[in-house]
């Protein structure tokens, strides 16, 4: 989750929807000007005056305020309401299955034994490995990060299928028209 005092806005972190780059991509606007940003996989919360950058990865602690896939309600909670009701809000979403597929993948990812036997069978073998987990996997939801109350909260959806168009309609939203940096590569690429 990002918060910018600077441009006035608000990412709230979807799960498996490139969050990470495009958190990567926004976050110089949430830190002091002229500060050092290494595009980090994984970062400890940092709260300053130009605004506040969530925990994420495993810097993910319980005693951290703000981190990755926070709930609306909860970063509105630790703003407060005028903070959050001002700010303008976006998030990432993701055509469902691709995101299936993206979570059967990184959490295949997790178990190193497995991911180099998947990436060496025929894809049959992969497509049925696929279909056994999609009867059992709890697939993540992000409806609570983008909604409170069952009613979407955020200005704009960054859709993942339409990514480069969308960050830069949202660029020009937030104010960060001009933004030059490139999205930062964070997760393996399945060829």
């Amino acid at each position: 989750m990002l918060l910018s005092h600077r441009k006035k806005f608000i990412y709230l972190k979807t799960i498996k929807t490139a969050g990470t780059s495009v958190e990567i991509f926004f976050e110089p606007y949430c830190l002091p000007e002229n500060s050092a940003h290494d595009e980090a996989h994984a970062v400890t919360e940092t709260v300053s005056d130009a605004g506040i950058v969530g925990s994420r990865m495993e810097l993910w602690k319980k005693e951290h305020k703000f981190y990755s896939h926070m709930r609306a309600a909860e970063v509105r909670d630790a703003v407060g309401e005028a903070v959050f009701n001002a700010y303008f809000k976006f998030c990432i979403i993701r055509n469902p299955f691709d995101k299936a597929v993206s979570f059967f993948w990184w959490t295949q990812f997790k178990k190193p034994a497995t991911w180099d036997d998947l990436n060496k069978v025929p894809f049959p073998a992969v497509k049925a490995a696929f279909g056994k987990f999609m009867e059992t996997a709890r697939l993540p939801a992000d409806r609570d990060i983008y909604s409170i109350d069952g009613a979407p909260v955020v200005d704009a959806f960054i859709r993942f299928e339409n990514l480069n168009a969308d960050l830069q309609e949202v660029c020009g939203r937030s104010a960060s028209k001009g933004h030059r940096m490139k999205l930062a590569l964070t997760r393996v690429a399945c060829a």
